[in-house]
């Protein structure tokens, strides 16, 4: 089931609405308390302004008795209109003046140049802003801040602007565009988040609207393409430069440099490795390394307590109706789920109490829920965890649905800052259809805007001197801050602006100071300026703190021309901290092979059982791979624990096809001290992904001794292993990927037999692969010979490998045609694909046999009763496992493939029935099904689950996974459509889909009665 994302900022329904009435014209709306409201007559001609009444705003003097906030803290208004409006971004300088971006042209009036940034001052030293000055105006989209270089850096796409006041007017007389290219083609995917990393670099999110990049001050540099990744700007020359990433609204650092992300679903991500170390060694096959990180998924629920606007009750009824387009929202329940998360922000003041000064904080807005929601992340060996800081509350709401939290900061009092847009309507003007549109003014709060601080209940305001006023020495001195914001703040300074006194006294920090985070703030400086020596390199990797040690590493890999570093970091392969060895595995692989060899090989037998051990390892072996290769195979001392290891070493030296190499493992494989040399073997020649001729010759040109009797030999022994029914399973289906490297005509007879129902499940699996990676019409004759026969979750495998290649896709049309094949055979998926295939031939052909698609807008209104019938609850828990836990989890139950289902249980009857039916209505680009044309004329179907710069992975049913070195793609296309199918009710019936609805149903406690009834 694919569920259609609600964009940014929106928001879920709280009035129930009275399904009893959708499938007319005629329809109740009823509140809360069940109380009918008003019948209502709806029509496309008609007038909704009675029904769409203008929400008031409230006043700033008002608006803190509207929130309910954590009764440890307490919240004040720091700024609020007319000093200040719209305000979507924040920066402070070093004297604690606060640059704020105002968009003040959301969401469609980019082309008027609305917005502006605003300089705030505290004259009175009271914590509030009491001055505003007009900095700069006539900016589209303004997004994002950063004070830098005695100016600020703009995000206003498509530009980044360099804006500097020369003449203390309080004004930008320097106005200077340094990068253009962020496309801002959607308003809330727009480049936002510049934050400050420990390494002074200034740190970008190019969002989901991507771009690519040109410098203006570096002319003639190549442009850089930013889609799915971020960039960082190093501010001291103006130059860009992509990085991991892919968030769409927020991102953040906590105090150790750990990088966090959050995207409109999935409010809590972490960004666990860099890439640049995985592009070191191109085989290698790692997992995404962007990972949710919420403990209660990742649209997590949440707790509002704001009504709904009216507009979208009406929306939604329409929507019902099938009158306009659009995905059906809610289920009417007060408890709604992340839709429209944004701002993710660590906090790292001062201003909370003496108990949260070792916990890491994460603060998330959702601003069409107009709350803040927090999470406490943990740390669990290497992953990390978030969890909900308090029980079914959330940290702050507001009764008031104007409140819209889009952004946080920490900032020069220690307390946590949260900018409120304070708009009337958040929502992307596409999804509002013209008859309701006409009703409500997008602008609406333009004028208004407030900027709020947290702080413990108990905590004192009080004056302090900013970084600004500082000396050298005291700027030192602030590293150790107990305020983050005046640690950043203080390490930017001694960055921009590096002296000959500064040096000294940062090297004696590193050694004397007792605060690992100045110790770590220090070294950067150090680094930055290029002062960092080896006596403080050293003094690093010989800390206490695993921290510092960790960092120490990261800095010592652009100084690994010094031996007294060289030898210290190789002696941390038997550091007691895994933190440490983790990163060391990574860091060694920036040395010579004949320096890192023994380190790693000590990380091998210590960690090489741990999955991200090996990933680490692994990504530093490059060149020392066969040496590598050679100790774990002759080894006494390696335990099992490092198979998966050799496998992986195995199956890389094939993937990279180096004739050499493969001879040279070939050779050990066969002196190794292991009785059974297939499994190796077979791996290594499977992962060169070669068909039959093309693996003979790249034998022949790796001078292997008898290569023609050597794989004939290999293949013959596979056949053998194959057949033997007393083998394992696990070798029998090795052998038979093994057979994939034969020729055809010599496994034919062996593929047919192991195709029979009379072999174990398994082995028709395996052997059903086998037969799908021969290109010849012949396989796709034996996989239609066996089809009918086939177990049915192989048939639906079958008939996938049949559909990716067109010559047998035509061959099992014809097939059907003469009543070889059953049509109904066929999943409503793949009647799907082949009705809309791209070749007019096989259209044909599957319109003639199956027929067209009902429109799935009369399908809807045809299922209408559904919601008055009565549902089963075991058969629709039947229906689940059989079609629908394929590709969805509820409460752990199924795959995760699509969205899970846990958070939209609540949804209501008409949400279910709806995307259903009707499943690519509206498409998140996550759960989009893509097509990927491979160089061998092979066609893969499923979601992108996760992208290197090696590999694309694609999943599909059951969470498969088709993991493709990008050497062999030709072309990867957006289908723009869900990945489940259309028409599950030909096969459903309106009975089942009625006891599906009521099985997902049954998970929601507070399920009105008025939705579809079980039993």
């Amino acid at each position: 089931m694919q569920f259609p994302p609600m964009c940014c900022f929106r928001s879920i329904p709280l009035l129930f609405v009275s399904w009893s009435f959708f499938c007319f014209a005629t329809s109740f709306a009823v509140g809360q308390d069940g109380e009918t409201l008003r019948l209502e007559i709806d029509s496309l001609e008609q007038d909704y302004a009675q029904q769409l009444p203008r929400i008031a705003p409230h006043e700033a003097r008002e608006s803190l008795d509207t929130f309910t906030l954590d009764t440890r803290f307490r919240i004040e208004q720091v700024a609020a209109e007319p000093l200040v409006t719209d305000p979507v971004a924040i920066a402070f300088d070093e004297w604690g003046r606060a640059y704020v971006v105002e968009m003040r042209g959301y969401s469609e009036d980019d082309q008027q140049v609305l917005g502006v940034v605003r300089l705030l001052e505290d004259t009175d030293h009271d914590g509030r802003f009491d001055q505003a000055h007009l900095f700069a105006d006539q900016l589209a989209w303004p997004t994002a801040i950063a004070v830098t270089q005695g100016g600020i850096l703009v995000g206003a796409a498509p530009d980044i602007l360099f804006l500097k006041d020369t003449d203390g007017d309080h004004q930008a007389d320097v106005r200077e565009v340094v990068f253009t290219g962020f496309r801002k083609n959607n308003v809330q995917g727009l480049l936002n988040s510049f934050i400050w990393g420990l390494d002074g670099f200034l740190y970008g999110s190019s969002s989901s609207n991507g771009g690519v990049i040109e410098s203006l001050r570096h002319a003639g540099t190549s442009a850089i393409p930013l889609d799915r990744r971020d960039f960082r700007m190093d501010t001291s020359d103006m130059t860009l430069s992509p990085v991991d990433g892919g968030g769409q609204h927020g991102m953040s650092f906590d105090v150790w440099g750990e990088r966090f992300v959050t995207q409109n679903s999935d409010h809590l991500q972490w960004l666990e490795f860099e890439d640049r170390y995985l592009r070191r060694n191109p085989a290698l096959l790692a997992p995404a390394m962007k990972r949710s990180i919420a403990a209660d998924g990742p649209a997590a629920e949440v707790f509002r307590t704001s009504p709904v606007e009216p507009w979208r009750i009406v929306r939604t009824r329409l929507r019902v109706k099938n009158m306009v387009s659009g995905p059906i929202e809610g289920g009417g329940q007060p408890a709604g789920y992340f839709t429209g998360a944004t701002g993710v922000t660590i906090f790292q003041g001062d201003a909370f109490s003496d108990k949260w000064n070792d916990k890491t904080l994460a603060f998330i807005g959702d601003v069409g829920s107009n709350l803040v929601h927090c999470k406490l992340i943990q740390d669990q060996g290497l992953n990390k965890t978030g969890v909900r800081l308090l029980p079914n509350v959330e940290f702050l709401t507001s009764t008031d649905i104007w409140f819209r939290p889009v952004q946080f900061a920490n900032g020069p009092s220690g307390g946590l800052y949260v900018l409120d847009m304070y708009r009337e309507v958040i929502e992307h003007p596409a999804s509002l259809p013209p008859l309701i549109k006409r009703h409500l003014d997008l602008t609406s709060g333009r004028e208004r805007g407030r900027i709020y601080q947290i702080v413990a209940k108990e905590h004192t305001n009080k004056v302090r001197k900013t970084p600004g006023e500082m000396s050298t020495p005291e700027l030192v001195q602030t590293l150790a801050h107990s305020n983050g914001w005046h640690r950043e703040t203080a390490a930017r300074l001694l960055m921009e602006q590096p002296n000959a006194e500064a040096v000294p006294l940062l090297m004696e920090w590193i050694k004397t100071s007792n605060s690992p985070i100045a110790v770590v703030r220090a070294a950067y400086c150090l680094q930055r300026a290029g002062q960092l020596d080896t006596d403080s390199l050293v003094a690093l990797l010989k800390h206490a703190n695993a921290q510092v040690r960790r960092h120490g590493l990261r800095l010592a890999e652009r100084h690994l021309d010094q031996s007294a570093v060289v030898q210290q970091v190789v002696s941390m392969a038997s550091d007691r901290e895994l933190l440490v060895r983790y990163q060391l595995a990574y860091t060694l692989g920036e040395l010579a092979w004949s320096q890192r060899s023994a380190a790693l090989w000590q990380l091998i037998r210590s960690d090489g059982a741990h999955a991200k051990m090996r990933i680490a390892i692994t990504s530093s072996l490059a060149d020392g791979e066969i040496e590598t290769l050679q100790q774990l195979l002759t080894s006494n001392s390696v335990t099992s624990a490092t198979t998966p290891l050799i496998r992986q070493i195995v199956s890389q030296v094939g993937q990279q096809r180096d004739a050499s190499e493969i001879v040279n493992v070939i050779t050990q494989i066969q002196q190794a001290n292991q009785a059974d040399h297939f499994p190796l073997l077979s791996l290594l020649l499977q992962s060169t992904r070669l068909a039959h001729d093309d693996l003979l010759s790249l034998l022949r040109e790796s001078k292997l001794d008898q290569p023609d009797a050597f794989l004939a030999q290999l293949l013959t022994q596979a056949i053998t292993i194959a057949r033997d029914a007393s083998a394992t399973k696990q070798r029998r289906i090795a052998a038979i990927q093994t057979m994939a490297l034969a020729e055809l005509d010599d496994v034919n007879t062996t593929l047919r037999l192991l195709l029979t129902n009379d072999q174990p499940l398994e082995i028709n699996a395996a052997a059903l692969e086998t037969c799908g990676s021969f290109a010849t019409d012949i396989a796709g004759k034996i996989l239609i010979d066996h089809l009918e026969t086939m177990a049915p979750s192989l048939q639906t495998r079958s008939i996938e490998l049949l559909m990716s290649r067109t010559n047998w896709t035509q061959q099992l049309l014809g097939a059907m045609q003469a009543d070889l094949v059953r049509p109904q055979t066929l999943s409503i998926r793949q009647r799907q694909q082949l009705l809309s295939h791209v070749q007019p031939e096989v259209r044909r052909m599957a319109s003639e046999l199956l027929g067209e698609l009902p429109s799935r807008a009369n399908v809807v209104q045809q299922y209408m009763d559904v919601l008055q019938m009565e549902g089963n609850v075991d058969r629709g828990r039947a229906i689940f496992g059989k079609v629908c836990a394929t590709c969805h989890l509820l409460h752990g139950e199924g795959h995760r493939v699509g969205p899970e289902l846990t958070p939209f249980t609540n949804r209501g009857a008409l949400y279910f029935l709806t995307n259903i039916l009707d499943p690519s209505q509206e498409v998140d680009v996550r759960y989009a099904a893509h097509s990927v044309v491979l160089n061998n004329g092979a066609t893969l179907s499923g979601i992108v689950s996760a992208e290197s710069s090696e590999t694309i992975t694609l999943l599909r049913e059951e969470a498969k996974a088709d993991v493709i070195p990008r050497p062999e793609i030709l072309e990867v296309s957006n289908t723009g459509k869900s990945l489940m199918p259309e028409g599950l009710e030909s096969d459903l019936g309106k009975q089942g889909v009625a006891d599906v609805i009521a099985f997902l149903l049954s998970y929601d406690k507070n399920r009105p009665a008025s939705a579809v009834s079980s039993k």
